[in-house]
Order: C-alpha cells, then sequence, then structure tokens
C-alpha cells in the first residue's frame, strides 16, 4: 500500500462520525402530512376564450424521497383543452426558511418554481415569474387550503399588480 493510500485510509477512518440526524427530512414536512393520499377532484379553470370550463380529476400524493419531499401527482380531464397530467414536488428549504415547490405539467414546455409559507393548513405560494404564450411574463399564486382531514381545496391564480385573478380551482376529496 502507498503511503498516500495508508494516509487517507487513517484520515477516512479517523473523521468524526456524521450525526444522521443531519440528513433526516425537515421537521416542518410533518404539516404537509395531511395531503398524502389519493384524491378525486371537481373544479374549473379560465378557458381560452375566457369563459369557465369544467374540470375532473385525480391525484395521488405520497412522501417521497427518504421524507425529504411531497410529491402530488394529478391526472385530470379539461372542457376544452382535453388530458393533463401533472405533478408537483414540495419540500421545506432550511436555508431560506421557506416552503418551496416546483411543478411540471403535460401542457407546458417548462417548470414553474415557487415559494411560500404554510400556516394554520393553508400552503401560500408565489412563483417565479414564467413566460406564458400570449401572456408576456406572468406569476402565480398557489394556494392549497385544508378544509377538513377529507378535503383540501387548490387555487391557482394569476396575478396582475395587486391583483389575483383565479385561473383554477380544484376541491379534492381524499378516498
Amino acid at each position: 500500500m502507498s503511503l498516500t493510500a495508508m494516509i487517507l485510509s487513517t484520515a477516512i477512518l479517523a473523521a468524526p462520525r456524521q450525526d444522521a440526524s443531519m440528513y433526516a427530512p425537515p421537521a416542518e414536512m410533518k404539516q404537509v402530512e395531511f395531503m398524502v393520499g389519493n384524491w378525486k377532484s371537481e373544479g374549473s379553470g379560465m378557458g381560452m376564450d375566457g369563459q369557465e370550463s369544467k374540470i375532473k380529476g385525480s391525484a395521488v400524493a405520497k412522501m417521497a424521497v427518504g421524507g425529504r419531499y411531497l410529491e402530488w401527482v394529478t391526472d385530470d380531464e379539461m372542457d376544452g383543452f382535453g388530458k393533463m397530467q401533472g405533478e408537483f414536488k414540495l419540500t421545506y428549504n432550511t436555508m431560506i426558511s421557506k416552503w418551496e415547490g416546483v411543478w411540471f405539467d403535460s401542457m407546458s414546455p417548462y417548470s414553474m418554481r415557487a415559494y411560500g409559507t404554510l400556516k394554520d393548513g393553508v400552503l401560500d405560494m408565489m412563483s417565479e415569474e414564467v413566460d406564458m404564450p400570449e401572456m408576456g411574463k406572468t406569476k402565480f399564486n398557489i394556494v392549497y387550503k385544508k378544509i377538513s382531514d377529507k378535503k383540501v381545496d387548490l387555487v391557482v391564480s394569476l396575478v396582475m399588480g395587486e391583483q389575483k385573478i383565479p385561473a383554477v380551482t380544484h376541491h379534492y376529496t381524499k378516498n
């Protein structure tokens, strides 16, 4: 064995062991456990013509990546739009002390990142700007609200200056 290999082996073995809790999911993740489960949804959205469009669908939510993330996967049918699948990954970012989420869906060529707070069963997040076709740079306010142990509402609003205009509303009921 070379001298370098011996020194490295000794250094690795002598290094202090790291506390396993350093790698544990943030304690705040317990606050979103109410979202875990299989859900059915009904709701509405703003159609391209400005008229209300009905939405029916489902969602499956589970803790993922060792409990570090909530994974919310949707499968919806929207009048006038057809099928849309989406996935929301949510975690508590301890470095910035905020909830951080990323949304992906089958109708968008990009992801949407959002940050926010969770208080009294209301997860309130603001997205970074995204470039929307025919709308330009746009922000979205995403709000999940625990209604009961078996009901969660979701409202996604367009943010226009100080005004928030609901674009999509879902009423989720746990199966």
